[in-house]
């Protein structure tokens, strides 16, 4: 607490426009802990090379002008490297003169034996709604965007109010669009400021097709008393204050919406009312109908970890012809699929007769309940109509499915099969990134309840799945087949949001909307947009595979004879350069680094030669006693 107070308020004295931005990351991790760094980012006045090469010694300062003009010597650096060492860590610093600084520490800290992360999630009935961030400082608006969406919430970001206008009343012009259900205004911002822009929204129907405007909450970080006046007296519907956190702003969605408690839990298992309800449907026998191998493998793992049974069926033909054959307790039918849909197979078998007679098959009565990523005014009515029970959407949100499943099922005595075997040792062992390009690792993980080896799964898969989607599309609608084009864009749409693949959520929406439509003209820019961002995601997925693929190492020594006379001379300069913290320690270690070519010590110099490019000193000398102790120096 005591380092981050320290670099904190230093970013802070030394920045007088822009701002500072503090972010986490996990660098390490083992069975026993995991490494964190702290950064500190800010866009002030920077320093010199000279300057960082004295930053960390006690009783220094980097310039006398500095103190004359700011006010503080930055002494706290000294105590901040000392208990960063204390605590096993190191502190390191980058920087250019005029453009800002980042300090940065890394500590290790050991894993709790028991894991119990609180999930923040909306009611089931706002899961899915469609918000608008409008926020012109673009790291406030990507926050903002990131803790929407960890709710589930299909989000929109746009950097002004004359943006967020446009943005709605495309919105509102698109019939095949799900209208916004909230906004969240800045209340400062050039231009359009977030009063007049959400005063505009609630007046003009223009925006929200002339039925109940979506929500508004006003977002500031500075003039609360006005803010507060200003919200009231323009019947805006809330206030939050910056800095955001996930907490208060899900507490602030809910009070909008009416909505009295948040559902608070554990992670990894899905929740609904009561578990015990859940509990009693293990054994259940369910139909899964779904023609897409990355959302059944999604469905299924979310069920049968639920205890569940599953049989899959791959379009709706085959489905009517497995629930004659079979009991199961209840259907999940996908809406779009080849050979026969949906809804064709929920009347074929709300039709089914006992053979040879007109009596009805018992499986005529079984519980269907709809699984589409179909999300629009009148899609549940359309599943209604067609004799299914009920309606969940894609990607699949599992609080919304166990939901349906307990709501349809009847509880009793069921044969319960044996547990799953557990992938354990190096199969568990999954590395994945923080981030892919296009990619939110985090909401993905989030949907599977943080399987990291099923996630790394689908990844692999999408490519190979997918990779032919856009010239079926083509091809598809090239010969007039609208029906196929609209269907692959669909599936396409549900994929990306199972695997929080947002980008090509989206465009594979808009595209499927304009088929739809048939807005001819429209088709090309949205087919090109689909390939961009698939290619995108494709180019993502492919290099951390590579990264991944296992490489055979070179472990050598050179058979030629090292001359010790001439390197330990040069290591004993560098040394000295070290611990002067002397950026001439660079050219020095180029220089051991011709005499040590091809050498044991490879690696080694390799590591010296990333800590000098952070300026970490400490970790260079550290590196250097370990070259010497190899050399036998």
């Amino acid at each position: 607490k005591q380092i981050l107070l320290n670099l904190t308020s230093n970013a802070v004295k030394f920045t007088e426009k822009g701002q500072v931005l503090i972010t986490i990351a996990l660098t390490e991790k083992d069975h026993d802990g995991e490494v964190l760094e702290f950064s500190i980012k800010d866009s002030g006045i920077g320093l010199t090379r000279d300057q960082i090469s004295r930053l960390f010694r006690p009783f220094s300062q980097a310039d006398g002008s500095t103190t004359r003009k700011y006010g503080g010597t930055g002494l706290g650096l000294s105590i901040c490297k000392q208990l960063v060492e204390l605590m096993g860590g190191k502190i390191s610093v980058e920087s250019e003169l005029g453009r800002g600084s980042v300090f940065s520490f890394t500590l290790p800290f050991v894993l709790p034996t028991k894991k119990r992360t609180e999930i923040l999630m909306p009611s089931t009935d706002l899961r899915g709604m469609k918000v608008l961030v409008v926020d012109d400082n673009p790291v406030a608006r990507e926050v903002l965007h990131k803790v929407m969406e960890s709710f589930t919430f299909k989000v929109r970001s746009v950097g002004s109010g004359e943006a967020a206008l446009a943005e709605l009343e495309n919105a509102v012009n698109n019939t095949q669009s799900k209208p916004y259900g909230l906004v969240l205004m800045d209340l400062k911002m050039p231009g359009l400021d977030g009063i007049e822009t959400a005063i505009r929204i609630k007046k003009d129907s223009t925006f929200h097709r002339g039925k109940k405007a979506p929500a508004i909450i006003m977002i500031t970080g500075f003039e609360t008393e006005d803010a507060f006046q200003q919200i009231e007296k323009r019947n805006m519907d809330a206030l939050v204050l910056k800095p955001v956190t996930r907490s208060a702003m899900l507490d602030t969605v809910m009070e909008v919406f009416g909505k009295k408690d948040l559902e608070r839990r554990p992670g990894a298992r899905p929740i609904i009312e009561d578990f015990k309800q859940l509990e009693l449907l293990e054994g259940t026998k369910v139909l899964l109908v779904e023609d897409n191998e990355i959302n059944q493998q999604v469905a299924r793992e979310i069920l049968e970890n639920a205890g569940f049974e599953v049989t899959v069926a791959n379009n709706g033909k085959v489905a009517v012809k497995t629930v004659q054959e079979t009991k199961f307790d209840a259907v999940l039918m996908d809406i779009q699929m080849p050979v026969m849909d949906g809804f064709a197979a929920t009347r074929a078998i709300r039709n089914l007769k006992l053979e040879k007679s007109n009596i009805q098959h018992p499986a005529s009565g079984i519980p269907i309940i709809a699984m589409t990523a179909h999300a629009m005014t009148g899609d549940r009515e359309k599943s209604i109509d067609a004799g299914m029970n009920d309606h969940v959407t894609k990607p699949i949100d599992p609080d919304e499915l166990f939901s349906a499943l307990v709501k349809w099922i009847k509880p009793g005595e069921r044969k319960i099969s044996p547990p799953r075997q557990e992938v354990s040792g190096a199969e568990a062992d999954v590395d994945l990134p923080e981030s892919l390009p296009g990619i939110d690792i985090k909401a993905g993980l989030a949907r599977i309840g943080g399987n990291q080896s099923l996630f790394r799964e689908l990844l692999a898969k999408f490519p190979v799945n997918h990779g032919n989607t856009v010239e079926e599309i083509l091809s598809a609608l090239k010969s007039g087949d609208r029906e196929t084009a609209t269907r692959l864009a669909h599936n396409l749409k549900g994929v990306g949001g199972m695997i929080s693949a947002f980008e090509i959520e989206q465009a594979a929406a808009d595209l499927e909307a304009a088929i739809t439509a048939q807005k001819e003209a429209d088709l090309k820019g949205l087919i090109d947009r689909v390939s961009d961002v698939l290619e995108h995601v494709f180019s993502g997925i492919a290099s951390f595979e590579e990264s991944q693929a296992e490489e055979p190492r070179d472990d050598f020594i050179s058979e030629a004879v090292i001359d010790i006379s001439t390197v330990v001379p040069l290591l004993d300069e560098l040394k000295t350069l070290l611990n002067e913290y002397d950026a001439e320690a660079v050219g020095k270690l180029d220089q051991i680094k011709g005499v040590l070519k091809r050498s044991a010590v490879q690696d080694e110099l390799d590591g010296m030669e990333q800590c000098l490019g952070k300026y970490d000193f400490e970790g260079a000398s550290e590196i250097l006693d370990r070259i010497k102790y190899k050399l036998n120096v």
